[in-house]
C-alpha cells in the first residue's frame, strides 16, 4: 500500500485521469507486465465570492467649500471577506457616469483586506448637488474586472464663502459598548476643524437623543473655550430607549448669543457585548387555570414574584409594571420602606383590572432603569391568563393593601447619598499634594475612591478601599496629569444600591510663554536646534534633541519618522529638476524612503538651521494618548499637529 502524486493533464477539459502499474527489467528497462486504472477527476468547488462586510464613514456630511477646494478628506472604513489572490481594492467617486479615484497618496500600492484610511473626494459637476457617492470595489488586478462593490452616500453642507464652517468632525472608533454607555465609562475620541470662527464664538459637544432632545458630553476641563483645531475625549451617555442601535454626537459652533452658525454630527453603532446589563428571569406565580377575575376587579389580588439580573450597573433600580390594553404602564409595586429593589429577590405585585371586560389576559413587566437618566436599561414582558370572563367596571381601590413581607436585607432605609466629596486645594500644581474628603449617607457598606486616566477616563488605579462614611486622605497626584485629575467615589450597601460621584481638580499650567494659548503643553523645550526645509507639497523639520524628522503633506496629513541617517546611506541620484533642490543628508534619506518625489514633491529651497521652541501636547485617538509636537518656524509662525497639522 503506498500513496502516488498524480498531476493535471495536459487538456483542462479532461474529466479522468490513467495511473498504471509497470512491472520492467532493470537491465533491458523492458516492460514484463502492466496494469491501469481510471480514476475520475472531481469538479472543482466553486471559489467563494468576494463580499464587502463593511464599507462606512463617520462623517455624515461634507463641506463644499472643502470639496471645491479639494481640501476634503473623510474617514472610511472596510472589511472585505473571501478576496482572492492578485486583487486589490479601489476607493471611487461616483458622479453620474464619471468615475474619480479618491484615494491618497501611499507607499504600498496593495490595501489590505480590512482597516480604516481617508478619501479625497472632489466636487461633483452638477453645482446643486447636494451629496456625493462614494464606492468600493475589488477588482482583479490581472483582468481589472469588478469582483465586489459597494457604495455610501455622504451629504453635502454648503458654506458660503467666509462664512464659519465646521470643516471636519470625525472619530477613528468603530462604536461604543452598551456596557460602557449604561455605566457612564464610555469615552470617544474626536478630532475637529473649523474656519473662519468668529473671536467670540466657542464649539459645544453634545449627545443628540432619540427625541432630538440633547445633552452636553464634554469632560471637566481648565479652560471653558474650544480650540478651532484639535482633538479630545467626550462622554455619550446611554440612549433614552434600550431598542436604540446607535448614538448621534454633535459639534456645534455658537455664537456669544447662543446662535448656532454650524454644526457636524458622528454617528456610531452601539455594540453589545457579553458584559450587557440582562433580566436572567422573571416570572409571577398564578393558578394554573388562571387569574381569579372576580379578585382582580375588586382590586385584591396579588401575584408572588420573582426575579434575578445580572451585570446590573450602578444608580439603577427595577420597576414592576402591568401593561393595559391601550399600551399605557401602570405600577404595580406595594408599599415598602426601602425604594431600592434588590438585583434578585421575590415579592408581591398588585395586579390591575383591564381596560376592557372579559378580557383573557394581563401583561406583566419588569423594567431595569438608570436613575440618573430615567431611561429603559433593559426590559421583559411576560403573559398572565384571568379565569372566567366577568364584565365588570374598572374599579381602582381606594387604598392599596398592606405589602407582603419582603427579603429581608440589611442596611440604611434611606437612600443611599453622597453628600460631599472634594479635592483641595483647586487648582493645584502638577504633581502636587492634594485631600480627598468625602461624607456619605444612607448605610454604605463599602466606599473606594479610584483615580481616573486623564484623557480615557478609565479606572487608573484603586486608592482607597472600606472606607468609612465620611473621612479624608492626602494624594499625590501622579506626573502624568497635564490638564486635570478626576477621582470616582463608589459607594453600596449590601441591598444592591449603589451610587458613583467624581471629582476634579485642575492643573495649573507651568509654562506661562506657552506656543498655545488656550491649553497646556504637556512639555517645553526651548532654543532647541532644528532644521526645516519647504517642499512643493508640504515641508520637512528636524529635531535636534530626539533626532525625529517631521514630514508634512499640504493635504494635512503628516508622519513622524527616526533621523537614522549614516554617511553614505541612499538618499537617490535623480537630480533636481531646473530650479528646485534635491534635499540630502537625514531629509534626503527620508524622502527617498517614502518616494518624496512622488508624494511631497522636490525642495523648493536648501536646508534651513535655526534654533526652536517645541511643546508636546496630548492626542487622543481611540483611547489611546499620545503626545504631538507644536513648533516654531523659521519665520516664527507656530504650527500644531493633531490628527492634521495646520499653521496657527
Amino acid at each position: 500500500v503506498g500513496v502516488v502524486a498524480p498531476i493535471a493533464p495536459s487538456s483542462a477539459d479532461a474529466t479522468s485521469i490513467t495511473l498504471r502499474l509497470r512491472l520492467s527489467d532493470l537491465s533491458t528497462q523492458s516492460t514484463l507486465a502492466q496494469q491501469t486504472i481510471t480514476v475520475p477527476i472531481a469538479a472543482a468547488p466553486p471559489a467563494p465570492t468576494p463580499t464587502i462586510k463593511t464599507f462606512s464613514t463617520s462623517a455624515t456630511t461634507v463641506s463644499s467649500v472643502d470639496l471645491a477646494n479639494k481640501t476634503a478628506r473623510l474617514p472610511v472604513s472596510f472589511a472585505v471577506e473571501n478576496r482572492p489572490a492578485n486583487s486589490n481594492l479601489v476607493f471611487e467617486q461616483v458622479d453620474g457616469t464619471t468615475i474619480t479615484n479618491v484615494e491618497l497618496p501611499r507607499d504600498n500600492p496593495i490595501i489590505p483586506s480590512a482597516g480604516n484610511g481617508a478619501v479625497a473626494p472632489i466636487a461633483p459637476a452638477d453645482a446643486n448637488a447636494t451629496s456625493i457617492t462614494l464606492q468600493l470595489r475589488v477588482i482583479d488586478l490581472a483582468s481589472k474586472t469588478t469582483l465586489a462593490q459597494s457604495t455610501i452616500t455622504v451629504g453635502i453642507t454648503k458654506v458660503v464663502p467666509g462664512a464659519p464652517v465646521i470643516k471636519s468632525f470625525t472619530t477613528s472608533a468603530q462604536g461604543v459598548t452598551s456596557t460602557a454607555l449604561l455605566n457612564k465609562t464610555a469615552r470617544v475620541g474626536v478630532a475637529w476643524a473649523v474656519d473662519n470662527r468668529p473671536n467670540t464664538a466657542n464649539l459645544v459637544f453634545e449627545q443628540v437623543f432619540e427625541d432630538n432632545s440633547s445633552a452636553n458630553i464634554e469632560l471637566p476641563r481648565q479652560n471653558p473655550t474650544v480650540p478651532s483645531s484639535g482633538s479630545g475625549v467626550v462622554a455619550p451617555n446611554a440612549p433614552k430607549s434600550n431598542t436604540t442601535t446607535t448614538i448621534t454626537i454633535r459639534v456645534r459652533l455658537l455664537a456669544a448669543d447662543k446662535t448656532e452658525l454650524a454644526q457636524q454630527s458622528i454617528t456610531l453603532p452601539i455594540i453589545n457585548d457579553p458584559n450587557a446589563p440582562a433580566i436572567s428571569s422573571f416570572n409571577a406565580t398564578v393558578p394554573s387555570d388562571g387569574i381569579d377575575a372576580a379578585a382582580l376587579y375588586a382590586g385584591t389580588f396579588q401575584a408572588p414574584v420573582t426575579w434575578s439580573t445580572i451585570n446590573r450597573p450602578a444608580n439603577s433600580n427595577l420597576i414592576f409594571e402591568q401593561v393595559l390594553e391601550d399600551g399605557s404602564a401602570v405600577n404595580v409595586e406595594l408599599p415598602r420602606s426601602n425604594p431600592i429593589i434588590p438585583s434578585t429577590g421575590t415579592g408581591s405585585v398588585l395586579l390591575k383590572a383591564p381596560q376592557k371586560s372579559g378580557a383573557a389576559s394581563i401583561k406583566l413587566r419588569l423594567r431595569l432603569v438608570n436613575l440618573s437618566a430615567n431611561t429603559t436599561i433593559t426590559q421583559v414582558d411576560i403573559i398572565k391568563p384571568i379565569k372566567g370572563g366577568v364584565t365588570a367596571p374598572v374599579v381602582n381601590p381606594t387604598a392599596a393593601p398592606e405589602a407582603t413581607p419582603e427579603t429581608p436585607v440589611t442596611g440604611s432605609n434611606s437612600p443611599l447619598t453622597v453628600t460631599s466629596f472634594t479635592v483641595s486645594p483647586n487648582p493645584v500644581a502638577r504633581g502636587g499634594g492634594v485631600t480627598l474628603a468625602w461624607s456619605v449617607d444612607g448605610g454604605a457598606t463599602r466606599i473606594k475612591i479610584d483615580r481616573l486616566a486623564e484623557f480615557t477616563g478609565q479606572n487608573a488605579e484603586t486608592l482607597l478601599d472600606q472606607q468609612p462614611a465620611s473621612g479624608s486622605a492626602p494624594y499625590t497626584l501622579s506626573a502624568d496629569y497635564i490638564n486635570s485629575a478626576t477621582f470616582q467615589l463608589s459607594a453600596s450597601t449590601a441591598d444592591g444600591q449603589e451610587t458613583i460621584q467624581t471629582a476634579v481638580v485642575n492643573l495649573t499650567c507651568p509654562f506661562p510663554d506657552k506656543l498655545t494659548a488656550d491649553t497646556c503643553p504637556a512639555t517645553q523645550a526651548k532654543n532647541i536646534d532644528t532644521a526645516f526645509q519647504p517642499f512643493e507639497k508640504g515641508m520637512m523639520l528636524w529635531r535636534g534633541d530626539t533626532r525625529k524628522i517631521y514630514v508634512l503633506f499640504n493635504d494635512g496629513t503628516w508622519q513622524a519618522l527616526d533621523d537614522t541617517f549614516q554617511t553614505g546611506d541612499n538618499v537617490g541620484t535623480d537630480p533636481a529638476p531646473q530650479g528646485l533642490v534635491k534635499p540630502e543628508n537625514g531629509f534626503g534619506k527620508v524622502w527617498f524612503q517614502i518616494a518624496g518625489a512622488s508624494v511631497l514633491g522636490w525642495a523648493t529651497a536648501p536646508e534651513t538651521a535655526y534654533k526652536a521652541t517645541w511643546e508636546m501636547y496630548p492626542l487622543v485617538d481611540a483611547n489611546q494618548m499620545s503626545l504631538v509636537p507644536h513648533f516654531t518656524l523659521p519665520d516664527g509662525r507656530i504650527v500644531s499637529i493633531g490628527n492634521v497639522w495646520q499653521v496657527q
